[in-house]
């Protein structure tokens, strides 16, 4: 299964995905293209929720 980077959208291949860039954030999993992602979604993640879930 792919993913999509909750923060900018960048499309993750399941066999590239680096498991290190994931965050648990009120019982959903939401996963990253990079650690910049990361880091901006632990910086502000209600603005990210409500864009992953528009998806």
């Amino acid at each position: 299964m792919d993913h999509k980077c909750d923060v900018c959208g960048f499309e993750i291949e399941s066999k590239n995905a680096n498991p290190d860039l994931k965050e648990d954030y009120q019982g959903k999993t939401y996963n990253f293209c990079c650690p910049l992602c990361q880091a901006t979604f632990k910086t502000l993640p209600e603005q990210f929720v409500t864009h992953a879930a528009n998806q």
